[in-house]
Order: C-alpha cells, then structure tokens, then sequence
C-alpha cells in the first residue's frame, strides 16, 4: 500500500505473526470510545485469544479478506521485536466471483454475551450486499488517533472500489460516522438493531453507512 503518512510509519499487509499485536489493539482502540466494546467482548486471555485466532484466520485462510496493519517504527513494540509498535489494523472485503460472504470467524466464547452479539453481528449482515468493497473491521490504538492513520486505511479500500465499479459499504458508530461521511462521501442507510443496556453501557447507536461508485 502506497501511504502518504510520516515516513516512521510503516502500513503493510498483515500477517500471522501480527496477530497477537492486532488482538491487543481490539482494546486500545475501541475500549475507550464507549462502554458497549467492553460488554461486546469482555477483556481477559480468552477475548484475547478469540482475537488473535479471528485475525490468524482471517489472514491465512479467508480469500476475500485483505489485512494490514500499521507500524510505528519509532516506538517499541511488545515483544522488543525491533521492528516497531503496532498500531492500527484495517480488514477489508473484496467480493468473491461466485458472491460468497460468508464470514471466516472463529465460534464465540462462551463469556461472551450471546444476545448481544447475535443481535449486532446479524443486524450487520443483513445490510450488506454481495458486490461491495466492505470495511469490516479498522481500529487505531487510542494514543495515535486524529493523525490521518484511518484515514490513509480507508481510503485504500476507497480507491479500489472507485476503479473496480463498487460500493463500499461499512458500520460505524454514530459518534463515527461523521468521519466517513464527511471525508469519503459515505450515506447513511440504516441503523444496526443493538440492544439497549442502560445499566450496563447506557445507549449503543451503530449505522450502516454505503458510500456510491466515485468517479
């Protein structure tokens, strides 16, 4: 991927050896934006396994997934590999010849909130069409958030979908909405059935936003 980011980040395809850095970042990135992540998928070893094996799937084993994942060079990663701290991920959908969607994902914990998740992750489903580039999951640790790293991942799946004719399509949170809107032209569409848990995470509003074909 070709980046118009400072040179000490490095943006490239993911791989399985990044995905216990990826499954870290679930939390940084989401667990601060609002309560409802942190009910979604509790933290604790399992959650961080049932990520890293979302993301190990995912990159060996789904055709229609593209992953990568961003580095920053200056920083020092984890594990002190040398190569730098992860911190952002983006997973992207290409449609399938054949209109395949179906989704390459591990089964569910059992501390996970089956409602909760069955509601979200089926709302999400049912908005989707077969022939659309979708951005299914993107997440920039909180520390590095309004630097254009986002940005710079969804505008990769843009760009592809412009040349090859598509829609793209995406869920966003209402407080995040207004960034795909306003700097990718995406519409919204339709909200995502969550159910309400106002002594747990108070009110959850996630939308469908579809962006047309640019020329």
């Amino acid at each position: 991927m070709t980046s118009s980011l400072p040179s000490r980040f490095q943006v490239r395809p993911a791989t399985a050896a990044d995905a216990p850095a990826m499954a870290a970042l679930y939390f940084t990135s989401f667990f601060p934006s609002h309560p409802f992540w942190v009910a979604f998928c509790p933290s604790g070893p399992q959650s961080e396994r049932w990520w890293q094996e979302c993301w190990r799937l995912s990159i060996e084993e789904d055709p229609a997934a593209r992953n990568f994942v961003v580095i920053d060079k200056g920083a020092r990663s984890e594990d002190g590999d040398g190569e730098g701290k992860a911190v952002a991920f983006s997973r992207w959908i290409v449609p399938q010849r054949d209109g395949n969607l179906e989704k390459v994902w591990p089964a569910l914990p059992d501390h996970f909130d089956m409602e909760l998740c069955g509601q979200f992750f089926g709302g999400m489903g049912e908005n989707r069409k077969e022939l659309m580039g979708i951005l299914e999951l993107l997440g920039t640790d909180e520390h590095y958030q309004r630097h254009g790293i986002g940005h710079e991942l969804v505008k990769w799946g843009c760009d592809r979908a412009d040349a090859d004719g598509l829609e793209c399509y995406l869920d966003a949170s209402m407080k995040g909405a207004p960034f795909y809107q306003k700097h990718f032209g995406f519409e919204a569409k339709k909200e995502v059935a969550v159910p309400k848990r106002p002594e747990v995470y108070g009110e959850f509003v996630c939308v469908s936003l579809v962006r047309p074909v640019m020329a």
